[in-house]
């Protein structure tokens, strides 16, 4: 009777124990222990080696995505997630301009911080080659001011941005048309001011990152067709880049690792 009793023991604790360790293998998994995100193992503790960007893609910062790669002043200039148009921030890089840098005084003639801005490789170029491109933005431009004037309710003010747009995004190393048809594609509906501004910053955003501009201005073209406006529209001109961007440094990458093969064989 004793050996039975032993053995009666053993078994209501087995068959106790045994849902509440299966009970435990089920529950663990579907959440997320303290702490825990969707952060990649040792990000918090600065291990961030294979990210191509300051920003690993799929995590966003509290305040809202913010484009990566930007220098500590562009980051400054993002306020709440909204994107900055050429008047926001500090003037960084725009050396001392007298107003803001999105707004063509009316007499044509720049703040003298703007005008000393020129477009990447510009002290390589010859006399020739700067006067053809002085030339084509005075061009382009003038294009500008001709669609305003087929424009309703499009004020003096609205012109001095857009045309101010065209040459801000110019001088940061844009291709001339690209801006002035972002510019233009966007005054046809109805984008006007800060809208225009923050859109052209956007696209100054994909100079240096081997961007084909032919291909984003089709994108562009494509999200103002589906109704984009304003911060929305130029948060996805910057997404855009980015995965652009990124797709071409992985494309690289690919094939600098089958470089390294070949030459291990």
């Amino acid at each position: 009777m004793v050996h039975n009793a032993r053995w009666m023991k053993i078994w209501v604790v087995v068959l106790i124990t045994v849902p509440i360790v299966l009970a435990s293998t089920v529950v663990l998994p579907q959440g997320k222990g303290k702490g825990e995100s969707n952060e990649p193992p040792g990000w918090q503790k600065g291990e961030k080696k294979g990210w191509e960007s300051a920003v690993p893609s799929g995590i966003e910062k509290k305040d809202g995505w913010m484009p990566p790669g930007l220098s500590k002043e562009g980051r400054a200039e993002w306020k709440n997630g909204r994107p900055p148009g050429w008047s926001r921030g500090e003037k960084e890089g725009w050396k001392g301009a007298d107003m803001p840098p999105g707004l063509a005084k009316k007499s044509g003639e720049l703040p003298p911080g703007l005008a000393k801005i020129t477009p990447p490789g510009w002290e390589k170029w010859n006399d020739e080659k700067k006067k053809r491109w002085e030339k084509k933005l005075g061009e382009e431009k003038e294009k500008v001011r001709g669609r305003a004037k087929g424009l309703r309710g499009f004020s003096d003010e609205d012109l001095d941005s857009a045309i101010g747009s065209v040459e801000a995004a110019a001088r940061k190393g844009v291709p001339i048309r690209h801006a002035r048809r972002l510019v233009e594609k966007a005054m046809d509906r109805g984008i006007k001011g800060r809208g225009l501004e923050t859109a052209t910053k956007a696209l100054a955003y994909g100079v240096g990152k081997e961007v084909d501009f032919d291909q984003l201005g089709k994108f562009v073209g494509e999200k103002l067709d589906e109704g984009l406006r304003d911060d929305e529209l130029s948060i996805e001109i910057y997404k855009e880049i980015a995965r652009r961007h990124q797709e071409r440094l992985r494309a690289k990458k690919a094939i600098r690792q089958q470089k390294q093969k070949g030459k291990g064989k």
